[in-house]
Order: C-alpha cells, then structure tokens, then sequence
C-alpha cells in the first residue's frame, strides 16, 4: 500500500480473548439503548467475534490520521487506504468482513477485515 499510494494503515484491533470482547460489548450497550440486538449488531458477543477465531483472524484498521471510522463508515470508506484495500487485500488472503447490506445483519464496518487461513495469499506482491 504504501508502494503504491504512500500511505499506511495501522492494526487497531487483532487478537480479543473471550473476557474481553465481553468487557466491549459490555461497555457499548448504554449506546444501543441497553439492547442486546441492537448492541449485537455492532459488537460480537463473545465467541461470535472474528477477533478471537484463528482461522478467521479479524484486523481492525485506523489510518495514520486516527481515522477507523468506528462512529462515522463512511470516512473510512472515503480514505484512499480503503479503496486501497478493496482492490488488493484479496491479494494477501484478506476480506472484507461485513460489507454493506450483508446478510449477518451486522453494521458496514470498512475497517474490519479477517485473514481467510484457508486461502493462500499471492506472493508476488511480497
């Protein structure tokens, strides 16, 4: 990426152990409204979270700027990195998450991508 656009993205989130990702979902639900649905739709219950599954390893982005677009998709969507990602990061086994209108009735989120084990990242780009 930054080859290519010089910029760079920096990991905000990886790993989350099964407590914490209960502390996260904890914490956002006076922002839904104490909803438990609501709360779901943008934090993971514990052992529902990517953060914590290996073969599916989630990363959240945040650009050198702060931007991670956690209150606002569409600023992280707007960003240079993001059209960046959309276009290589299949390249090096990574996907986006949770797409607009997914079907896990789950938030856009443009800044979560999880690693796909299972395929074999193209190494040319190396």
């Amino acid at each position: 990426m930054e080859r290519d656009i010089g910029k760079r993205l920096l990991v905000e989130s990886g790993y989350r152990s099964a407590a914490y990702q209960l502390y996260l979902f904890i914490f956002y639900m006076p922002k839904h409204g104490y909803s438990i649905q609501e709360t779901n739709r943008f934090v993971a219950l514990p052992g529902c979270s990517e953060h914590g599954y290996p073969q599916q390893q989630a990363i959240d982005f945040i650009n050198q700027e702060g931007i991670n677009g956690e209150d606002k998709p569409e600023e992280f969507e707007a960003l240079p990195e993001y059209q960046w990602l959309t276009e290589h990061a299949g390249e090096y086994g990574f996907v986006l998450s949770y797409p607009r209108n997914n079907d896990q009735n789950t938030s856009f989120e443009p800044w979560h991508w999880s690693y796909r084990s299972h395929q074999s990242p193209v190494t040319s780009h190396q």
